[in-house]
């Protein structure tokens, strides 16, 4: 570790009494920014807590923190203003440092920045004032039992590793996405656990877990179970998947043929069809191959051919054969319907009795060797389901001729597992409902003679998902293990339990700690504020605004235990050199001894406060701030433009100071920034560092 960065830790852990985060879990959003980062290596350095961090390295560096990254610090990808990031987190408090602060940054990205600022705090609140954070700690997870539906067939908790791909509703478009998981969570669990069942449902998950549900008026609610438990009614969302739409597919061998005509062809084969490869050698009477035969013989154009006398020299001739049986019954609807698809696709079949039809074709049959040779290990190749609805309906239809049963509620049986889940990811893909049952092995008696029935998977298949009542929600109680799974962006998966399927996602805790910055000299956490609500800082500015104005809102109404800070002008190690700020371009200038740049007269003010310092401050407001206050973070050491060049000259002599004229652009920034500080003075221990001692240590960090 950097030495200084070392002593800043030491030096926190000896100022402050951090024994109320021993064994909690604390979520920094920002992560991979500059005080994010600095909090997060902190966190890690005293090693008393986990670490949950999350970007979305739109100015983070996506590497900056993989040093440290272990089981006690998870990093995760994740956007703030998604309003699933903090569903599947658990932590006891969050650190929300999740903004670009940087001039430089936000002008270039006004509108990530006022999604971060706005609806990063906004869903943080949203899931605070649910969770009730540092009262309770909730768990978000699933029973033991249930499984995730994968393209690779279903999974229990078990079998799933990080970066396996499942099966996600993307809420926004309400579409079927394939998502990776982050993370996989197991743990122990003892309390009440609520169960929603019916005919198509049957969940069983822990009070704060996330719901995606539709009400009786069709709009989705993503909503806690506890919630979703008082409705009257709700029903669980479908999802559309989109898929690739083609008309012909290229078979190797042969060229193109109608894409609907080969997928049925393959949904037929699966249910009712072997594959039959046969060598058969024979001497050769002319002692020649039969293409050398053909070649030599042949009379002009006439078609005759003549006797050839044997050589001597006998030639082993090799008959292959190539055949793919389909066994339709004359009396099956479905025989017309497959007779027509085999001659579209130019295959010369014949009948051999009732029930049997054949073609010869290498291609055909390598083709369809990919659906597996015997009924145990039969399956439907991947590339297959790619393919959007109105194509995968003739891959169904195939199924269905051949192992579907029509009636009342159609259903699709068989023997191998694999199938069963790709038979419902097709059915869901096409906008239907499946529903699993299994039924055990079995020995019987038919006239004497014992029959062995195999293990058996029977899909039946609805239209559409039956709503479910009040009267069938009830709360269990539950002692066992439960499990729940970072799902990329959507922050939900498709999960089975007694042979329902459904989407479900997870839930968290949290704990905001907004940032603000204003104006007045020096500035009290009660003035107002005067800002530009058009200018080239506004989207920076007004944004933190609202996000307080939230955070208000939420401690009034919900009492959410929320503090704000309030940084000033915060600078040290870990800071980007080319984030456009005066103290990060006064390092850089002299680590390359070059020349500092200061716009205007250089009578503009600022204060500055050191990295650790500002940690400090920032963790003393987590533990001992009163909730819904605002605190400023910093020191009230005010100097302007023209000293801290001087300053800058006094550490590096041949520091060349140059000044330009400010520029139109920079119209709108403050002229002055120096913060009342006496409010968080009462909780905090003053600030160590003054700016000469923090510039040296930040330079000799990037050393």
């Amino acid at each position: 570790m950097n030495e200084v960065l070392r002593e800043d830790f030491e030096q926190i852990a000896a100022r402050l009494d951090l024994g109320r985060l021993s064994g909690r879990t604390v979520l920094v959003t920002g992560s991979h920014g500059f005080i994010g980062s600095y909090l997060v290596r902190l966190l890690a350095y005293l090693g008393t807590c986990e670490v949950v961090g999350m970007d979305n390295f739109v100015v983070g560096e996506r590497n900056g923190l993989s040093d440290i990254e272990s089981d006690k610090v998870r990093l995760r990808k994740a956007d703030v203003s998604s309003e699933f990031a903090f569903m599947d987190v658990k932590a006891d408090y969050v650190l929300h440092a999740a903004s670009i602060a940087a001039p430089k940054f936000y002008k270039a990205h006004p509108l990530e920045t006022m999604r971060a600022n706005v609806l990063g705090t906004w869903n943080l609140l949203e899931w605070a004032a649910k969770a009730k954070p540092l009262s309770v700690v909730h768990f978000s997870c699933y029973d033991e039992i249930t499984r995730v539906l994968t393209p690779d067939g279903l999974k229990s908790f078990q079998e799933l590793k990080i970066g396996d791909s499942v099966f996600s509703f993307n809420p926004t478009v309400e579409q079927i996405e394939v998502k990776p998981i982050e993370a996989v969570h197991v743990q122990r669990y003892s309390g009440p656990m609520i169960h929603f069942k019916n005919k198509r449902v049957d969940l069983l998950v822990t009070p704060n877990h996330t719901m995606i549900v539709k009400n009786t008026r069709g709009s989705l609610k993503i909503e806690e179970a506890g919630i979703t438990a008082k409705r009257a009614a709700f029903t669980m969302p479908q999802g559309v998947w989109k898929g690739i739409d083609a008309d012909s597919i290229i078979v190797p061998g042969i060229g193109e043929k109608s894409l609907n005509d080969v997928l049925y062809l393959i949904g037929l084969f699966i249910g009712d069809g072997i594959t039959a490869y046969q060598e058969k050698r024979s001497p050769s009477k002319t002692g020649l191959a039969r293409s050398e035969y053909l070649k030599a013989a042949k009379i002009g154009s006439l078609g005759r051919f003549a006797s050839i006398e044997h050589s001597g020299v006998m030639h082993q001739t090799v008959m292959k054969s190539y055949r793919v049986f389909l066994y339709i019954p004359k009396k099956d609807p479905a025989r017309r319907r497959v007779e027509q698809v085999l001659t579209d696709l130019g295959l010369n079949w014949s009948a051999h009795g009732d029930v049997t039809l054949y073609f010869s074709s290498e291609p055909f049959m390598r083709l369809l060797d990919e659906c597996g040779k015997y009924a145990e290990n039969k399956h439907i190749p991947r590339w297959c389901l790619e393919y959007n609805p109105s194509r995968l309906r003739h891959l169904f239809n195939g199924l269905m001729d051949s192992d579907g049963h029509t009636g009342k509620i159609p259903c699709y049986v068989t023997v191998s597992e694999r199938l069963a889940a790709n038979f419902c990811e097709l059915v869901l893909k096409i906008g239907l409902v499946p529903y699993i049952h299994t039924n055990p092995p079995s020995t019987s008696f038919i006239k004497g003679r014992r029959v062995v029935c195999r293990r058996s998977f029977h899909i039946a298949i609805g239209r559409t998902r039956k709503g479910l009542v009040r009267k069938r929600i009830r709360s269990v109680d539950y002692d066992g293990v439960i499990w729940c799974a970072t799902v990329k962006d959507n922050h939900n998966l498709l999960v089975e339990r007694n042979g329902r399927i459904d989407f479900c996602g997870n839930s968290s805790e949290v704990y905001g700690d907004p940032t603000f910055a204003c104006g007045k000299i020096p500035t009290p956490e009660s003035y107002w504020g005067h800002a530009s609500f058009t200018g080239e800082r506004a989207c920076y500015d007004e944004s933190k605004r609202f996000s307080e104005t939230l955070c208000a809102i939420y401690h009034q109404k919900f009492g959410v235990p929320v503090k704000v800070v309030r940084p000033f002008n915060v600078y040290g190690p870990g800071a980007r050199l080319d984030d456009g700020r005066v103290i990060p371009n006064l390092v850089k200038t002299i680590l390359e001894h070059g020349i500092f740049t200061i716009y205007g007269n250089g009578s503009d003010t600022r204060s500055y406060c050191y990295v650790s310092d500002a940690a400090t401050q920032v963790l003393s407001v987590l533990l001992s701030g009163q909730d819904g206050e605002a605190y400023n973070v910093g020191d009230a050491m005010e100097i302007d433009l023209n000293e801290l060049g001087r300053l800058g000259q006094g550490i590096c002599g041949g520091l060349i100071v140059e000044y330009v004229n400010a520029t139109e652009e920079r119209k709108d920034a403050p002229r002055r920034r120096r913060p009342d500080v006496n409010k968080i003075l009462k909780i905090a221990p003053m600030p160590i560092y003054d700016l000469k001692k923090g510039l040296e240590r930040t330079i000799k960090s990037y050393r």
